[in-house]
């Protein structure tokens, strides 16, 4: 019998990975938007954009060629990605708050 599900822990390391790539773009987004806010020149935040780009497509290009995973993977990745993102708009708007 073939098996052609993923198994958990394949699920479980997209989830993972998904989370880490989310956490590292929004990281270098709080960052460039940080110095940008403290008087840096707008070339340094448009470098932190195309750094980020750059990681998306890195992530892609990671989970699609090297790491030889299918969709499914790819699809709870994002919802890593999602949660992280989720999770940093609470933070901010907290922040917000408090002022």
């Amino acid at each position: 019998m073939i098996e052609t599900a993923p198994a958990m822990a394949d699920l479980a390391l997209a989830l993972a990975a998904g989370a880490a790539f989310g956490g590292l773009h929004f990281g270098l987004l709080w960052l460039s938007v940080n110095r940008l806010a403290h008087g840096g020149r707008a070339w340094v935040f448009a470098a932190g954009a195309l750094a980020r780009m750059a990681l998306v497509v890195a992530a892609l290009v990671w989970f699609l060629v090297i790491a030889d995973t299918g969709l499914v993977e790819l699809g709870v990745a994002a919802l890593g990605f999602l949660a992280v993102r989720l999770a940093a708009t609470r933070i901010v708007k907290r922040g917000l708050q408090e002022r």
